[in-house]
């Protein structure tokens, strides 16, 4: 199942776009020539992630996430939940595909 979260011309070339998927919200960004998407969610006590220098960070404890490998850049908490290539149809959609992970 695939669902349409931004139109690809939307997303900016630095950083992300904050997109409305089924009563949440998730993290468009460029990665080189994918486009990816993860949760707007930190995995510790799941607060909301600001996008700024190519790392998303928590606005409650301010644990950082890089964009590129979704890794946890120091200790603590893992890696971004749901960070996933997403599929930007003839250059116009980006769509999220339900249930695969790449």
């Amino acid at each position: 199942m695939k669902h349409e979260i931004c139109k690809v011309a939307d997303i900016p070339q630095t950083g992300s776009l904050i997109a409305p998927f089924f009563g949440r919200e998730v993290h468009v960004w460029r990665s080189g020539e994918r486009v990816r998407a993860a949760a707007n969610a930190c995995l510790h006590f799941g607060g909301p992630l600001d996008c700024k220098d190519g790392a998303f960070i928590c606005q409650w404890h301010g644990a950082r996430f890089d964009m590129q490998s979704g890794e946890r850049l120091g200790s603590g908490a893992d890696g971004l939940a749901a960070d996933v290539p997403v599929d930007p149809r003839r250059g116009r959609r980006a769509e999220l595909c339900l249930g695969r992970i790449r």
